[in-house]
């Protein structure tokens, strides 16, 4: 009698849509994830605490912080603002040193600084550190999800425009590439209801003789809606977000700031 045989599909490997440079201009990368508490478990000051209990071993170092919020009104006297009471917070540093999670009431923050990981390792940070999170707090709903991305180029002296480095884009105007020192720009787009992109470009740094100057490229990317509060929910957010900023950046970035990325040993 003949044998049924069954062959196994080859597992087909992930395309890598987001290369990893041997010399990448990442500062810092943040998640940040706003949340409602529930009914049956409000914000509590001990939360921070319980938390810390779960991520101790990686994160031996716990620090109380406050918030002090301004709120703007328009009233009778026209635009003024009201100092809302302090907020506690806390922030857990890794034993790295260089990634960093912020409790507060409604609100959890996952900055990566660098020498930044890869997309791969900062996604699993995120969820794995979420999961952590909302094993204690019990949120009722996701309200709001951010990513940002910081980019740091070093710059020559003061005659270095930012043109050969970036691009002129949607988000990037032909104007700021071309400008003398201290050029700035921050442009908002809101692609639907609840969605925002922020790109702020410019220069730090005086270019002085033996003075650092770089170019910044910060892209910030914001989707507001209601969602589960799963990992699972934070996971899909945050690729969709990460392959927005991906977008941005790749079209921005020129000539000079490919070579550079892709200089072996890195900055000289």
């Amino acid at each position: 009698m003949a044998r049924n045989s069954t062959r196994k599909k080859k597992a087909r490997p992930r395309k890598v849509l987001h290369p990893s440079y041997p010399n990448p201009t990442i500062r810092e990368a943040v998640c940040e994830i706003h949340f409602q508490h529930s009914e049956k478990k409000p914000w509590l000051p001990s939360l921070p605490g319980d938390l810390f209990k779960r991520l101790q071993d990686d994160f031996p170092h716990m620090e109380p912080l406050m918030n002090l919020g301004i709120q703007f009104e328009v009233g009778p006297q026209g635009l003024g603002q009201r100092v809302m009471p302090p907020s506690p917070r806390a922030r857990f540093i890794h034993t790295s040193g260089t990634w960093m999670v912020h409790l507060a009431q409604g609100q959890l923050t996952i900055n990566q600084m660098k020498p930044y990981p890869g997309w791969e390792s900062f996604r699993s940070q995120v969820v794995r550190t979420w999961s952590e999170a909302a094993g204690v707090i019990k949120p009722g709903r996701i309200l709001r999800i951010g990513l940002r991305y910081i980019n740091q180029i070093p710059l020559g002296g003061p005659a270095e425009t930012m043109g050969g480095w970036l691009r002129e884009t949607g988000l990037i105007p032909r104007g700021l590439l071309d400008s003398g020192p201290d050029p700035f720009s921050r442009v908002q787009v809101v692609p639907e209801p609840g969605h925002r992109q922020i790109v702020m470009v410019g220069t730090q740094g005086t270019g002085e003789p033996g003075a650092d100057r770089h170019l910044f490229l910060d892209v910030d990317v914001i989707i507001e809606n209601s969602l589960p509060p799963t990992s699972k929910s934070v996971e899909s957010r945050i690729e969709k977000l990460h392959d927005e900023i991906w977008k941005v950046f790749s079209e921005a970035k020129g000539e000079k700031l490919e070579a550079y990325l892709n200089r072996e040993g890195g900055p000289e």
